[in-house]
């Protein structure tokens, strides 16, 4: 059950945030600014290399001698940290790595989703008088309804589903700080050879995972009824 609640807690961590930050940099790319697309193309590359490859880069990154946080956390006068060995910092570490890979594929499902609202909607506010903060909550939040529902599901799914950054970074610890189900599930199942609880865990993983695919059919019922 602890597995089940740090997949929860690592989920929710993950996820918010994602959708929040997504958005906020579909709608500056959706503009047209110098250089827009070169920045687009460079903030995407996380999400063309492989998760296997990055968790390695970020755990020389998390290193306590010479990692990046390390460095930047004694340029301020904080000694001695150790995200990966701290069972308080091992999962926002994880949520930060996270965050940074996932991103750029929400962004560019927002992005797909903001370019295909006719600018005739827009237009006529303008003409209405609205300004642009009326026109983000009335007219465009409105209309990527069906992109939040579809990022909603497809990020929570996504998130629940995490193991490589777990197992190269942590291997589960410090302790079961980041033991999420399918850790627990590899653990059990293929290192301490307990298949009656990797056969359990899985099936509550499977579970969990047939319940936010009848939530995604109900919610995309509802949106096309609606």
């Amino acid at each position: 059950m602890n597995s089940v609640w740090v997949s929860f807690v690592y989920a929710f961590g993950v996820v918010v945030p994602i959708w929040f930050i997504a958005l906020g940099l579909a709608l500056i790319f959706n503009r047209p600014f110098p250089g827009r697309q070169a920045y687009l193309t460079v903030y995407y590359i996380p999400a063309v290399i492989s998760l296997t490859v990055w968790s390695l880069i970020w755990l020389l990154m998390y290193n306590p001698t010479f990692g990046l946080f390390s460095v930047a956390a004694r340029a301020v006068g904080i000694t001695g940290l150790r995200m990966l060995d701290d069972p308080s910092t091992a999962m926002p570490a994880m949520i930060i790595l996270s965050i940074w890979k996932g991103t750029p594929v929400y962004m560019v499902i927002f992005i797909a989703g903001l370019r295909a609202i006719p600018t005739d909607y827009y237009e006529a506010a303008q003409i209405d008088g609205a300004n642009a903060w009326q026109r983000l909550l009335y007219i465009t939040l409105p209309l990527l309804r069906p992109v939040f529902l579809y990022v909603m599901v497809i990020s929570i799914i996504e998130a629940f589903k995490v193991f490589t950054p777990m197992y190269i970074l942590t291997n589960g610890g410090p302790g079961s700080a980041t033991r999420v189900l399918s850790m627990f599930i590899f653990q059990n199942g293929f290192q301490y050879l307990k298949m009656g609880y990797a056969s359990a865990a899985s099936v509550i993983f499977l579970l969990i995972l047939l319940a936010l695919a009848i939530v995604q059919f109900r919610l995309l019922r509802f949106q096309q009824n609606d």
